[in-house]
């Protein structure tokens, strides 16, 4: 069994970081690139992640393939594309942001270490699957303009050969975007270890808009920009679930993972009353957050992180 001795991202060593607290485990602060770590060891850093049950919250809340299609076809308009780049996602979830870059006209292929995940895209036309290691062993020859990584990195033990590997698989010149919670933001700093975000056991490490861009500049990318996301409706969901988690003083665990920020593990419940009054909990309380959805921004403190970077051109 071997413990992390050190920052994943700037390998400042742990013994410069300052415990969180929460109520299933303990993660660290780094005081030097403002990373939120949490120690493995050798045989949990590979962690399977199962989307069966954030797919079943967003079924619950009404999620719409075509909206969250659109969404992201808004968007690409902070990425620059032209039509015909190639383009990667790693961890396509399911599919919605390769229906958008295929109605953008882009080339797409979807990658993911589990096989089986590939399935939940096959809706998806024209789109290569590749499943195996983010590698030239899976690739080939392969290159791409741009790669898309949505909320995958949190997940991932080791974020600097992440990169690297994303990096390597990039054109010159080409651009990786990449989005993840955002342990800066307003929501965090309010519920502090209680943000639900802390809840997924497979969120292994958090990051900032600090930490990030430090970890991409470790990889070898030129940060390009770091911003937080437009349309941050979420935060009236996020403390009722950060006041739940509070009051429950410790989140229960459903098959190996918390559902996701606003379920934490609770079951979606199967009676009549109970579950029309949560539905209209889940669809009427981001009404409230709409102020917090143009102010946080502005500040760099909404809860969706982005980061654009790019790989130098040969000289």
């Amino acid at each position: 069994m071997r413990s992390v001795a050190e920052c994943p991202v700037c390998s400042e060593p742990k013994g410069g970081a300052r415990p969180v607290r929460v109520p299933d485990r303990m993660f660290n602060h780094c005081r030097r690139c403002d990373l939120r770590w949490v120690e493995l060891s050798e045989s949990t850093e590979t962690l399977s992640f199962d989307l069966t049950h954030y797919r079943d919250k967003l079924e619950f809340r009404g999620w719409s393939f075509e909206a969250s299609v659109l969404e992201y076809m808004k968007l690409f308009a902070e990425l620059p594309h032209s039509s015909g780049e190639r383009f990667l996602e790693i961890g396509p979830g399911n599919g919605e942001v390769l229906e958008a870059a295929h109605r953008l006209g882009l080339r797409c292929t979807a990658f993911d270490v589990d096989e089986s995940a590939l399935s939940r895209v096959q809706h998806v036309s024209d789109v290569e699957l590749i499943a195996g290691s983010l590698s030239r062993e899976s690739f080939g020859e392969r290159t791409y303009d741009i790669i898309f990584s949505n909320n995958v990195i949190e997940h991932v033990p080791r974020p600097i050969e992440f990169l690297r590997g994303t990096r390597a698989l990039l054109a010159n010149g080409g651009r990786v975007w990449v989005s993840c919670p955002n342990v800066a933001s307003y929501e965090a700093r309010i519920l502090h270890s209680y943000w639900p975000q802390y809840a997924p056991v497979d969120h292994v490490r958090l990051y900032s808009p600090r930490a990030l861009a430090w970890a991409m500049e470790r990889a070898g990318l030129e940060v390009d920009r770091v911003w937080t996301g437009e349309g941050d409706f979420d935060f009236p969901l996020t403390m009722l679930a950060g006041a739940r988690n509070f009051l429950l003083r410790k989140r229960a665990l459903n098959g190996g993972l918390s559902a996701n920020a606003y379920g934490g593990g609770a079951p979606i419940p199967k009676g009549r009353p109970l579950r029309t009054l949560m539905t209209l909990v889940y669809k009427g309380a981001p009404v409230l957050g709409i102020p917090f959805a143009y102010v946080s921004p502005r500040f760099g403190a909404a809860q969706h992180l982005r980061a654009l970077a790019s790989k130098p051109r040969k000289a």
